[in-house]
């Protein structure tokens, strides 16, 4: 495992097979292919997996989670992925949407490392095969120059919903802006989108629900192991022989509260 993000692989890495990379050399400029990545932060590393290995984990479990599971036949997927090209290549790339070739790194990122599990998946569950585009290139007005200082990616997060949700939330803490120190711990400060609302919002789903009784009294974590055929099929997805075997797995304590 490394602390990179998705990178196209450089000249002279080893093969697509091949996870075994060490860190070491990963530092030294090598990208390591195949191998899962930790976003690394702003200070301590985080305990979330890359972008392009979240992306390929929904090619396999879908959009949806464990809990939506207990209520949807299939899984969600995503029928297609579009990614913008980096700014040195603009020049080459035409002004239309155009399908990426097979061999992109894209691709080979999000889709290639995840087939070798199609015969292995539980039903409904199954490799999913988006198209893959590249997006246009912007209007100049638009772009970066060159010559730029490279901009600082924002901490928060912008969340709304078609309902009328609508909030700020500080990547840091997870917490809505605004929120000050004495109530970092309120329930009104929590995002509408964290572990704990999420949870409310599926228990709501289940009073009416035959399965409501049988996960009377269970925590969140025991109520998403429950899904059985999702944790089936994310098992497979984390197993030893998969290029996904170091995913990094939330701590227990972190989704050990129960509801209400």
């Amino acid at each position: 495992m490394t602390e990179t993000g998705f990178q196209p692989k450089h000249q002279g890495s080893q093969h697509e097979g091949d996870t075994g990379r060490n860190y070491l050399e990963c530092l030294h400029g090598l990208q390591a292919v195949g191998m899962v990545r930790r976003k690394p932060g702003r200070g301590d590393a985080t305990l979330s997996m890359s972008c392009s290995d979240k992306i390929a984990r929904w090619n396999v479990l879908g959009l949806q989670g464990a809990l939506l599971s207990y209520f949807l036949i299939e899984p969600v997927f995503l029928s297609s992925i579009t990614v913008a090209c980096l700014s040195k290549s603009l020049a080459i790339v035409p002004s239309n949407v155009e399908e990426i070739s097979l061999d992109d790194p894209v691709k080979r990122a999000l889709y290639d490392r995840v087939v070798p599990l199609s015969d292995m998946l539980p039903d409904p569950f199954r490799v999913n095969n988006p198209i893959f585009w590249r997006a246009p290139v912007p209007p100049v007005e638009f772009q970066q120059s060159p010559d730029e200082l490279s901009c600082l990616t924002c901490g928060y997060s912008i969340c709304w919903n078609a309902l009328g949700l609508h909030e700020v939330v500080l990547g840091t803490t997870g917490r809505k802006q605004g929120t000050s120190a004495k109530g970092a711990l309120s329930k009104a400060t929590m995002s509408s989108l964290c572990k704990r609302a999420l949870l409310d919002l599926f228990v709501s789903l289940l009073h009416d629900s035959e399965t409501d009784s049988h996960l009377s009294g269970l925590s969140y974590l025991q109520m998403k192991v429950s899904a059985s055929k999702y944790y089936k099929a994310l098992e497979v997805f984390r197993s030893s022989f998969s290029p996904f075997r170091d995913w990094l797995a939330k701590p227990a304590e972190l989704q050990s509260f129960t509801w209400p």
